[in-house]
């Protein structure tokens, strides 16, 4: 067993789940006439990064990179998706768009991970296309 892929794949259903928890709750503010725009951001969002996680966990082993550098290109991806999707969460909660930091609380936190995850995002992908270029040029 591959305990990366598996774990990839483990937190892209966990990040499926919550997007489809979300789905209901856009159902429910659809069907009430309420604000659903949030809702619909954390549906779509959370699905496409739940889909990326398990694209990844079923390539992750294609890059020519060591094991520890696989596996910290893969944690930066997934501290990317659930900081993304805990901010879309807060942020159809909250009502906050998290555009700057200023504000309340929630808009701050908001702000936080999204840009925490857009660093760690570039990193891990980086380090992840440096190691299938590898790949590519040693076939």
């Amino acid at each position: 067993m591959d305990r990366l892929s598996v774990f990839l794949a483990l937190n892209g259903a966990a990040v499926l789940v919550v997007s489809m928890l979300a789905g209901i709750t856009l159902r429910n503010a659809l069907m009430q006439n309420g604000r659903s725009a949030d809702w619909h951001l954390i549906h779509a969002g959370g699905t496409s990064r739940g889909v990326m996680l398990l694209a990844l966990a079923a390539t992750i082993k294609l890059a020519v990179l060591s094991e520890p550098q696989l596996w910290a290109s893969a944690i930066l991806i997934i501290f990317f998706v659930w900081t993304s999707v805990l901010a879309m969460l807060i942020r159809a909660i909250s009502g906050d768009p998290g555009f700057d930091y200023s504000g309340n609380t929630a808009n701050k936190a908001i702000f936080l991970l999204y840009a925490s995850g857009t660093v760690t995002v570039f990193i891990g992908f980086g380090w992840f296309m440096i190691g299938l270029g590898l790949a590519f040029f040693a076939t």
